[in-house]
């Protein structure tokens, strides 16, 4: 109470009073008196941070202006004119080249009546998940500003998950982060890496976990979460620092620290500690891998939309988390934790969002972006698809969460099995001739028009940071809309691959090494133009002066660089290369009981595991 009437006195808001005297009396020594003896403690004996040494580094942000609670930023109008826009265009293109080709179509019959009419049915189901991603979409608000205020009492840790066979994608992303807080110290951080390789070229100041060999969980949890699970328990941070997920490419962007600023001191002063989840983008491999990239713009369009409504306006993570961009504090973390057995080890970050729901925990949006790799070939994208897909069956079966948790999870990932369908459906549908009702029509067309807008926000959302001359940006956008039956068509290869060969193991996907020079560089010539901006020729010629020249034999190579050959125990007689690789994969993920090679080099080692395909 007198806290409440101070701050309106003052202006200030009650919890910064309470902070503040406790900031105070936590300076102020303390004398306790037994009989006639005087004890007196120092402020200095009573606050004991976490034993992190030089690791931390301290922010340098001085502004005295007032911190108040930021405004809520206006909506993106830009964005809403946009989304509508498209709706409206492709709707009505669908309607005009439906009635061109259609004009003189006749009922289907027999058969093709019934492929029709389940074809029909699933040519509409999509528009339920369609829509929520468009109205997520609407509901954007424009990016925050830079803070005006006091930095942030509160210590963050930016905590990356590695096997740490990429250590030059590791080290880059490590760099990122010295970078960017360089440019804009708004708190104190420290660099955590997880790894089950030793890095020797990581900056002196990162906090480096290595994993012992025979670590297992008491649930026996595997593979990330076996590393989240080890990370939390070996990190001395204190439990009111927050903690920033990110994966072993996953860079950061100016925008995402000032999105963490504000979500870290909203969620300070109303003590609610909700978890926070923003966007990622995946534009580092548009380059190289632009039929990919543009691919995976639906996962940016999800964000922007699906996940974004469920963490800024109904703050339950109704699809789950990502694994990276996770803004959680410490504190909250701990009460669950990530041993949930192997089950749970899948798409150990769903998992881990339902089981801390059901304790409790909120989620909030954080703005900002997040800059990672996708992927680089087509297998790989439809084994990632298809590893998400058996993981959300698994969290849907076996999360230990209540039945109302678990079924908004179970229905989305149905409609997801058929959402291909959809698409593929409609340019049938225009090959074969069928007669349809006009209801079906409406709400078919209404489906595809709901996915070429997610697509075409997620490619809008990466040429806003990733800048690229106006002639490419319209191919682009062309392409991107052109392609789009052959998204769904791999979306579909990868549903299928798990329902005949569902993921046995943790499938990672192999993604070129980034060096140093790709972290954003402030003042550049594209800013905030970023990541992965080196021409094709110029990777290979990095990779070359790094690993050699791959154009010659294997035996030429060991010869020109003697110190890249694996030395370690030969292999057993009776093994396949096959059964050892598997071999050499259990004995990463904690399951194996047979020595690790004595002499091995991290860039030795992930060659050897990608020559043998794991």
């Amino acid at each position: 109470m007198v806290d409440q009437q101070l701050g309106d006195f003052l202006g200030v808001a009650p919890q910064d009073i309470a902070r503040r005297r406790r900031d105070l009396l936590e300076r102020l020594p303390l004398q306790f008196s037994v009989g006639e003896a005087t004890l007196t403690l120092p402020a200095a004996a009573r606050v004991s941070p976490p034993a992190l040494g030089a690791a931390v580094v301290p922010s340098t942000h001085r502004d005295p202006a007032p911190a108040g609670r930021p405004q809520q930023a206006p909506r993106d109008r830009a964005l809403i004119a946009l989304v509508l826009s498209i709706l409206a265009l492709t709707i009505g293109a669908l309607y005009v080249v439906q009635e061109a080709l259609l004009k003189h179509a006749a009922p289907p019959e027999g058969l093709a009546f019934l492929i029709a009419t389940i074809g029909g049915v699933l040519w509409c189901c999509p528009v339920l998940a369609g829509s929520l991603s468009n109205v997520g979409m609407l509901l954007q608000r424009k990016d925050a500003e830079q803070p005006v205020g006091e930095p942030l009492p509160n210590l963050v840790s930016f905590r990356f998950m590695s096997r740490g066979t990429n250590p030059d994608s590791l080290r880059s992303s490590v760099q990122s982060v010295h970078a960017v807080m360089q440019r804009q110290p708004l708190f104190s951080y420290v660099v955590e890496v997880c790894v089950e390789v030793p890095q020797e070229n990581l900056p002196e100041d990162t906090l480096e976990m290595l994993i012992p060999e025979g670590y297992q969980t008491p649930n026996g949890t595997l593979f990330k979460g076996r590393a989240l699970q080890f990370s939390m328990d070996a990190s001395k941070i204190a439990d009111d620092a927050w903690i920033m997920h990110c994966d072993e490419e996953s860079h950061i962007h100016e925008s995402m620290i000032f999105g963490m600023y504000h979500a870290i001191m909203e969620e300070e002063r109303s003590g609610e500690h909700r978890i926070g989840q923003g966007a990622i983008l995946y534009y580092n491999s548009l380059d190289e891998h632009p039929f990919l990239a543009l691919a995976d713009s639906v996962r940016t369009g999800d964000d922007i939309g699906r996940f974004h409504l469920q963490n800024r306006c109904w703050h339950l993570p109704v699809w789950g988390f990502h694994g990276s961009f996770i803004l959680v504090r410490n504190s909250v973390e701990k009460k669950v934790g990530f041993d949930f057995g192997p089950n749970g080890s899948i798409t150990e970050d769903a998992f881990w969002a339902l089981v801390s729901t059901e304790h409790g925990a909120r989620s909030r949006w954080v703005d900002g972006y997040m800059v990672e790799q996708g992927t680089e070939r087509i297998m790989d994208f439809i084994k990632q698809r298809r590893r998400w897909y058996v993981g959300l069956l698994k969290v849907v079966i076996h999360a230990p969460v209540r039945l109302r948790l678990r079924l908004p999870l179970a229905f989305f990932t149905c409609l997801w099995s058929v959402s291909w369908i959809a698409i593929v459906y409609t340019y049938v549908n225009l090959v074969v001739g069928w007669d349809t009702s006009p209801a079906v029509q409406l709400l078919g067309n209404l489906s595809l028009a709901t996915y070429v807008v997610i697509y075409i926000v997620g490619l809008r959302t990466t040429l806003a940071l990733y800048k690229v001359p106006f002639a490419r940006k319209v191919r682009l956008y062309v392409a991107q809309v052109a392609c789009i039956p052959l998204f769904a068509i791999l979306e579909a290869a990868g549903v299928l691959y798990a329902i005949v060969k569902p993921e046995a193991g943790f499938h990672v996907v192999q993604k070129k090494m980034l060096s140093a020079r790709h972290v954003i560089q402030k003042g550049a010539a594209n800013e905030p133009r970023g990541l992965g901006t080196a021409q094709p020729s110029a990777l290979r010629r990095e990779r070359r002066a790094v690993m050699g020249d791959r154009r010659g034999s294997l035996a030429d190579r060991r010869r020109q660089h003697p110190e890249h050959r694996y030395v370690g125990p030969e292999r057993r007689s009776g093994v396949s290369g096959r059964r050892q690789g598997v071999i050499d994969r259990r004995q990463h993920d904690g399951r194996g009981s047979g020595r690790q090679p004595e002499a091995v080099t991290a860039r030795d080692h992930h060659t050897r595991l990608t020559r043998r395909g794991i």
